[in-house]
């Protein structure tokens, strides 16, 4: 019972991993299809913000 339950937290930590992976990817093609109409300080900030909400998660979970 112990490893299946350690197994279904490594899975899920890895799908939150993906699933912030891929929204990371979707976050810097949507800031490149809008760049001429964004502010410098809203594209840093949004570029930043990202990878902070993964890491945020990553260290919510552990």
């Amino acid at each position: 019972m112990k490893l299946f339950l350690s197994v279904g937290a490594f899975v899920t930590f890895c799908v939150l991993i993906i699933l912030g992976l891929l929204g990371y990817v979707y976050n810097l093609i949507a800031l490149f299809n809008d760049y001429a109409e964004m502010a410098t300080n809203e594209f840093i900030l949004r570029l930043a913000g990202v990878p902070l909400m993964v890491i945020g998660a990553i260290m919510g979970w552990i």
